[in-house]
């Protein structure tokens, strides 16, 4: 069994991808209005990654975090909340980060209750 550990690969703000794909949109426009073949295909290939990118986004809120594999083989568990953008090949799984608060908070039924007797 493997041990967890923070994800360290590229992650970049989500918004900031956003802008990037929007630039993506307009060169995708630009060149499929010219008649030049060359202009045409590169638009395809352009539209392709524009495809291919839009599905490496991924928002955490508080207590949340993303399991990211790498066609299978773990690459690290991601834990920053917010909207980011991360490699599209990764595939994530979301979990729910509650044993921190659940832990007080029996520690702290078991407290009154002990308190009570």
């Amino acid at each position: 069994m493997e041990k967890e550990y923070s994800y360290t690969g590229i992650r970049i703000n989500g918004f900031l991808m956003l802008f990037v794909q929007l630039l993506m949109v307009i060169a995708i426009v630009y060149c499929a209005m010219t008649a030049d073949a060359f202009m045409i295909v590169l638009a395809v290939f352009i539209g392709a990654a524009w495809l291919i990118m839009m599905s490496g986004y991924i928002m955490l809120e508080p207590n949340q975090a993303s399991v990211i594999t790498f066609f299978g083989k773990y690459k690290g568990t991601f834990r920053e909340t917010g909207y980011h953008w991360i490699n599209p090949f990764m595939s994530t799984k979301k979990c729910r980060c509650e044993y921190a608060t659940s832990t007080s908070n029996r520690s702290r039924s078991t407290t009154k209750s002990a308190i009570r007797s």
